[in-house]
């Protein structure tokens, strides 16, 4: 973990005063004895700061506040939203689903600085900007240091506003050309993660883009890819070498109901044809146009997909 991301652990009190709010990410994220180390850091701070009976109420009264909110977070239920639009609930979900941690520090800060409105803004930019250095593979040690620094700003009241806060991600966050490109070549390997980008892809094409949308929603929707990993007879123009390159492309895979899809199999393109023609979802259709499959189609795909993505998960 980064001294950055340490120092995050931390709040900041009106006062200016550094106390603690958490202890435990050093134990999660780190060797035992890394969490230790940090353990004692944090405890030395506690002693420093809490020197008397009133500054003892105090941040224990603060950090019962902190605690509250670092537990709204993680939990959608949380009764910390209930007074937001029920959008908000979806975000704080769909962050969950997606895992990027290094966030929650700036989400943090800004639950006791920014306004409902404010924090609305940010739950949506957070998805959108999550998604975006998971498809890009912006590296976590320098994302995370990003959203400290600027966590502490919004502490600091440097940064007041989401349209504030997006200029100063600006300089990590990949910008349109970049994530374009990235999408394009893009391998999905976690089916989870490929359903939901192909779900929300959908819904962009289809322009009805479902604030309220959860990943893993229940919803019978599974993956079929295209191009199989273990090839039969009808994929003899493609080498094995090539099917396992681009099985998990994201263009090589397209969303089908599960009783359809556990039919398919290693079949060839020309049986796939008519279960993708059949299939509801608009992007699936497409897939079934070609008169062939192959790693042109594919990457043509991931292509359209691509200028989708950047008007689903817009920068700001």
């Amino acid at each position: 973990m980064s001294k950055s991301s340490k120092a995050w652990l931390l709040f900041w009190s009106p006062s200016g005063q550094t106390t603690v709010t958490s202890l435990t990410t050093s134990a999660i994220s780190g060797s035992q004895a890394t969490a230790t180390h940090e353990a004692m850091f944090f405890f030395d701070e506690i002693k420093r700061e809490v020197s008397n009976e009133t500054h003892a109420i105090s941040w224990a009264a603060q950090l019962e506040t902190r605690a509250h909110d670092y537990a709204a977070l993680y939990t959608s239920s949380h009764d910390a939203w209930n007074g937001y639009h029920p959008e908000v609930r979806a975000r704080v979900e769909t962050l969950r689903f997606l895992g990027v941690t290094q966030v929650r520090p700036l989400l943090l800060a800004a639950f006791g600085k920014f306004s409902p409105k404010e924090m609305e803004k940010l739950l949506a930019a957070a998805v959108n900007w999550s998604v975006r250095v998971l498809l890009t593979g912006v590296p976590s040690g320098t994302l995370e240091g990003h959203y400290s620094k600027n966590a502490k700003k919004v502490t600091d009241g440097a940064i007041k506003t989401v349209d504030d806060l997006a200029k100063e991600m600006a300089v990590i966050i990949p910008n349109d050309e970049r994530f374009r490109a990235a999408v394009a070549t893009a391998s999905v390997p976690d089916a989870q993660l490929a359903r939901y980008y192909l779900r929300v892809l959908q819904m962009q094409a289809d322009g009805s883009i479902d604030l309220q949308y959860v990943p893993n929603d229940g919803k019978p929707v599974t993956l079929e890819h295209i191009l199989p990993v273990k090839p039969g007879p009808g994929w003899v123009h493609i080498s094995t070498e090539d099917a396992k390159a681009n099985y998990n492309r994201l263009g090589n895979q397209a969303l089908l109901s599960g009783s359809v899809n556990s039919k398919l199999g290693n079949v060839d393109y020309a049986i796939k044809k008519p279960a993708l023609l059949a299939s509801p979802f608009s992007l699936t259709k497409e897939a079934a146009a070609p008169s062939d499959w192959s790693l042109h189609e594919i990457g043509e795909r991931q292509k359209r997909l691509a200028e989708l993505a950047v008007l689903a998960w817009p920068i700001k």
